[in-house]
């Protein structure tokens, strides 16, 4: 697993696996998109996007990827 983040685009990268998904879904809280989930052609997750991270997330470099997917279903 392979975790980046972009302060100037506000979001951070889980790769789970290497490579390109087959298809994307996107995860909606109540205002707004906030997750958006890559599968590979077989339905398993490869990577997930976290976007406004720092809305949600008062430290985002040091910040669990539990916490992380946690605060960006619950929209907080």
């Amino acid at each position: 697993m392979r975790i980046t983040y972009d302060s100037e685009a506000n979001a951070m990268m889980i790769y789970l696996r290497e490579g390109k998904p087959a298809h994307y879904q996107i995860i909606h809280s109540p205002t707004n998109p906030r997750m958006i989930i890559g599968f590979d052609e077989n339905e398993n997750p490869m990577n997930i996007e976290l976007l406004y991270v720092s809305d949600y997330v008062a430290d985002p470099q040091n910040a669990t990827v539990a916490d992380l997917v946690q605060q960006a279903i619950a929209g907080e």
